[in-house]
């Protein structure tokens, strides 16, 4: 099913729609989870291209099946980037409270709403390349999987170990909870958006 979500989508219309056939309840709801799981699925790669007549699923499913794609993504970013991020995580962390003189800070960003965070604070600049990095990715992937992607945090916190290992040390151990709140966070609003013809 995660190999191939439209398809499975697809199907699961087709068996839904099916004239005549008049699926026990059970069964339809069983018909419905998969149409659920294959739209959630499809979540974890870029949005697809153009529909082409090759493809297994009408235009107007294949359309419904992208533009839930794109919902998710603009949920997401409108999350990450207006401040509820902030306001539902805290602001205790490492990286809106540096004092070790050692890291930068940044005083203006597109994608972290500074203001949020209060009156002279200011997240650090590898915080900032970091969630720069996750609403970047978000564009493409729009779920949980960009936030428990190693390798993004990975990078960071290979850069900022060689610069200053008093945050290093509070950020490996402040992120596992900031991520799996965050993660929390991601799922709900992933939820809440509609899958199209199913829900």
């Amino acid at each position: 099913m995660k190999d191939k979500p439209v398809e499975v989508y697809a199907i699961a219309l087709d068996l839904l729609r099916a004239p005549g056939n008049i699926l026990p309840r059970d069964v339809a709801r069983g018909v419905e989870d998969m149409a659920r799981s294959a739209a959630r699925n499809s979540l974890l790669d870029p949005p697809l291209g153009i529909w082409t007549t090759e493809m297994n699923i009408e235009l107007d499913d294949y359309n419904r099946f992208t533009a839930y794609h794109f919902r998710c993504r603009g949920r997401l970013l409108v999350f990450l980037v207006t401040g509820d991020t902030v306001k539902n995580t805290g602001t205790d962390w490492v990286w809106f409270n540096t004092r070790c003189g050692v890291c930068p800070l940044t005083l203006k960003s597109i994608v972290v709403p500074i203001a949020v965070l209060g009156k002279g604070k200011y997240p650090a600049t590898w915080w900032v390349k970091y969630w720069e990095r996750i609403v970047t990715s978000v564009g493409d992937s729009p779920c949980e999987k960009p936030f428990i992607d190693e390798a993004i945090w990975n990078t960071t916190l290979h850069a900022l170990a060689k610069k200053c290992p008093t945050c290093h040390e509070a950020a490996v151990r402040e992120f596992p909870l900031f991520r799996e709140k965050l993660v929390k966070m991601v799922t709900k609003i992933i939820e809440n958006v509609r899958i199209p013809c199913v829900d």
